[in-house]
């Protein structure tokens, strides 16, 4: 790319300083092509390659929105300094990023394998982090998590090589260091040391400190030779943050977006759904749009039609808007202790013109119901076993397939099927119960602690029905073992089934609209039913998922299934409390329910109420009575190393 001129206003209020003897023998138009050149270098070898722009048309992006973030006050009084230290930190900020052939074929020599143990495959999360990369073939794993080392160590190496370092620890990147050392060797060992800090800034979150980032800044002997590093580096974070349009995706470190999924940063670049960034128009007091009235918000336009880029970009928004706030209260600092004149009013970012195709307009989240989230807390340890996610999912299901059969006596045979994919770690509950309406998607499902079944009006249309789950927990245990939970589910009373995709319990989620005739999945349900679908972590131990549906799994009422790996479904639990307990006896040497004689032992049923009960018995025909038969045995050993002690089933 040629750069002929320097179009920018940020540019053109730089170019002054070229003249002043502080500065003097920089040549900012020769600058801007050589990093133009460096930065097209960047997604060589395969790295980030596929990730983001960082090309020229970013710098050039980021210049054009400081026209509107730096307010008109504030920019007449911006010393060429300030403009020239701005511009020279967008220039330089990315290029970081940049990795030579040579670096990568000597990055053994640096500190990449260490970083690799310490911070990506540490700890649990490291676990489920080494898991991802180890699904890629090896030559494409050792360049994603090479480029992971350069993204968290971009901000450093950037410092480095602007202070004229290259330490061998941030890679091995002599020719580069020595490439920019030229550019920037006209400038002084201040301005240089400066300008390296705050381009390491967009990276860090200490901007308040106005020790490290002076507000007035001296490099010569007059007043346009002096900078305030502070808003510099506002701009510089500010402007990063906003270029998001479809053009480019921002260069932010891995753990603002997704810190759960190493991959999310690329699924989201994909995303090419923002239209524009611009500055919201105030609204006088007759309700009429007034540009001449200050404002402190910035409005977002996108367009979506699937549903990973929009959870991407409300994260990211989310974050932003802090980062928006964060910087408005550090410039306000500065300017309420005197220290600088300078105006950041952006404050907040308004996502409300964020458009969906295939959706419900409306964004869900979880919420608390705090009373029954306080009875459900005290006295209790809910989740000391993982497994437990199982049992809460197929006891949801049981449920619905009980509502519905109480609702239609004529609905066909309820039946749960849970299948296990251990290579691909994805667990599948399905049943073909009642489904959920949008109604009780947005007051139970997604409302933590607050179950359909001890809802007033539940109970008045159903008194008698007694719910297996009554905690309103089970879609919410699923992240106990999960990061990526599905739900599809279908309801006779709507035309349409509903999808949702969720990523985390904090985040906000669409619900996706599906043809009950066109969409497979909705089809497989209808018209009445849920599948719920869990991609499970690496370092969550469901153990044998066959073993751990029968320990709770006994009396279900209708068929449960288990699928392992693709193998024939297998039936768990019993038709009744006698078969049960039947079974169990014979794991204890128990040969047959009735004996050669009338004196044997024999296992009685009775129903009383809504509460069943098998037992062991022996008549006595001296007494003509039945009794208790009384066995001492010891406890058989699971397939999972627990005890079977066969007691109550609820």
């Amino acid at each position: 790319m040629t750069i002929q001129s320097l179009s920018t206003r940020a540019e053109q209020r730089a170019v002054p300083a070229e003249e002043l003897r502080a500065f003097g023998g920089l040549k900012l138009i020769h600058v801007k092509r050589q990093v133009a050149l460096l930065l097209e270098m960047i997604g060589r070898n395969k790295l980030f390659d596929q990730y983001t722009r960082h090309d020229i048309s970013h710098i050039d992006e980021m210049l054009g929105l400081l026209d509107w973030i730096v307010p008109e006050q504030t920019a007449s009084l911006m010393s060429p300094a300030d403009w020239l230290m701005t511009v020279l930190a967008v220039y330089f900020h990315d290029l970081g990023l940049l990795v030579t052939k040579d670096e990568y074929a000597a990055r053994n020599d640096s500190g990449f394998r260490q970083f690799c143990e310490d911070h990506l495959f540490d700890g649990d999360h490291g676990l489920d982090y080494r898991a991802r990369v180890e699904s890629l073939p090896p030559k494409e794993a050792e360049r994603f998590l090479y480029q992971e080392f350069v993204r968290h160590k971009h901000a450093d190496r950037i410092r480095a090589w602007i202070a004229g370092q290259a330490p061998s620890h941030l890679g091995i990147t002599d020719a580069v260091a020595t490439e920019i050392d030229a550019l920037l060797s006209p400038l002084g060992p201040q301005f240089r040391r400066d300008l390296a800090l705050v381009c390491e800034s967009h990276h860090l979150d200490d901007l308040n400190d106005v020790v490290k980032y002076r507000v007035s800044q001296p490099y010569g002997n007059s007043d346009a030779e002096t900078a305030n590093m502070q808003y510099v580096a506002v701009l510089l974070r500010t402007a990063d943050l906003l270029h998001i349009t479809s053009d480019r995706t921002p260069s932010v470190s891995f753990r603002v977006i997704n810190p759960s999924d190493p991959i999310s940063q690329q699924e989201w670049a994909k995303q090419m759904a923002v239209k524009r960034v611009r500055p919201r128009v105030t609204i006088n007091e007759d309700g009429h749009p007034d540009p001449a009235l200050p404002t402190d918000t910035i409005e977002v336009f996108a367009f979506f039609t699937k549903p990973d880029g929009f959870f991407g970009l409300t994260a990211y928004l989310a974050y932003a808007a802090s980062q928006l706030r964060q910087s408005h209260e550090w410039i306000l600092g500065s300017q309420k202790s005197r220290l600088a004149p300078h105006q950041f009013p952006w404050r907040r970012i308004d996502d409300s013109n964020v458009e969906t195709q295939g959706f419900l307009r409306e964004a869900f989240e979880f919420s608390l119901d705090q009373a029954r989230i306080l009875d459900l807390l005290t006295g209790h340890t809910l989740y000391n076993d993982t497994r437990v996610v199982i049992r809460e999912l197929i006891q949801n299901s049981l449920d619905a397939i009980r509502l519905q059969h109480r609702q239609d006596a004529s609905a066909p045979q309820g039946r749960v099927d849970v299948e296990w994919d251990s290579s691909a770690r994805r667990l599948l509950v399905r049943d073909n119960g009642t489904g959920m309406t949008q109604e009780i998607i947005n007051n139970h499902l997604l409302k933590v602690g607050s179950s359909r079944y001890q809802d007033p009006e539940f109970k008045r249309q159903y008194p008698d029905f007694a719910a297996i789950s009554r905690f309103g927990i089970g879609v919410l245990s699923a992240f106990m073992i999960s990061d990526h939970v599905e739900v599809i589910t279908a309801h006779p009373d709507e035309e349409q089934a509903r999808h949702l995709s969720l990523r985390s319990v904090h985040g906000k989620y669409l619900i996706r609209l599906l043809d009950k005739e066109a969409d497979a999945d909705a089809r497989q349900l209808a018209p009445h039913g849920t599948v719920i679908r869990l991609s499970v972590r690496a370092s969550a131990d469901v153990g044998d998922v066959l073993e751990a549906v029968r320990r709770w799994v006994v009396v279900p009422a209708w068929p449960v299934y288990v699928s392992v790996d693709g193998q024939e479904p297998t039936r768990v639990g019993f038709d009744s409390v006698k078969d049960a307990l039947l079974d169990d006896l014979k794991r204890h040497g128990y040969s047959s329910e009735n004996g050669d004689t009338e004196a044997s032992p024999t296992i009685l049923e009775r129903r009383l109420g809504e509460v069943t009960i098998a037992f062991l018995v022996r008549w006595s025909p001296y007494f003509g009575t039945w009794s208790f038969e009384h066995r001492p045995w010891e406890p058989v050993r699971r397939d999972d190393g627990t005890n079977a002690w066969f007691g109550t089933c609820i």
